[in-house]
């Protein structure tokens, strides 16, 4: 038994409804450019959930993703805390930050048809508290050389988010990055 998202209406777990995915933008970067903005995003749900696959111009293997809420760039305002599985024989566990960073992406020089796949999940979006965020991504660097990226975000604020920047480190997004952006509500 499977979970089915579709673009809209409920997702079915065994043919029981329970939230309902809701597409509200896809951004798809035809040439290279330095952000992905969502604005304006409505507060009607009660998480929002972020679908990514994307890759930096960077001249390097790997590359950090960065996510600001609501124009919010002082790096203080977040945490991170991350877990790092692959990549050759790297693991890393704990790292953790005042940035805003929500994941990793590949750059330049991974294989030429090697991207991020990825998803993002903000709970409780709207509600007054601080915002807590859940990435897991994979990456591909070379041939056998995969990572498991699983990071948790948090924006120090209880402000609703009403907008969400997602932006490389360095360099820019490459052609073909896209971010899908999904509205989700669950049954009362």
């Amino acid at each position: 038994m499977g979970l089915t998202f579709p673009t809209s209406g409920a997702a079915t777990a065994g043919g029981a409804a329970s939230a309902t995915h809701t597409l509200l933008e896809t951004i798809t970067i035809a040439t290279p450019a330095a952000d992905i903005d969502f604005t304006g995003i409505s507060g009607a749900h009660d998480d929002l959930w972020v679908r990514y696959i994307c890759r930096g111009t960077l001249a390097a293997a790997a590359l950090s993703t960065e996510c600001e809420a609501n124009g919010d760039t002082t790096a203080a305002n977040y945490f991170r805390q991350s877990h790092l599985v692959g990549n050759g024989n790297a693991t890393h566990v704990g790292q953790e930050g005042a940035d805003t960073v929500f994941s990793t992406a590949v750059g330049s020089t991974s294989p030429a048809n090697g991207f991020t796949n990825g998803g993002f999940l903000i709970r409780d979006y709207t509600v007054a508290h601080l915002k807590i965020g859940r990435s897991l991504s994979d990456n591909v660097y070379a041939a056998g050389q995969l990572q498991l990226d699983d990071y948790v975000w948090e924006w120090i604020d209880t402000s609703a988010i009403t907008r969400l920047r997602f932006f490389p480190s360095s360099g820019n997004w490459d052609t073909a990055t896209e971010f899908r952006l999904f509205g989700i509500t669950w049954p009362t």
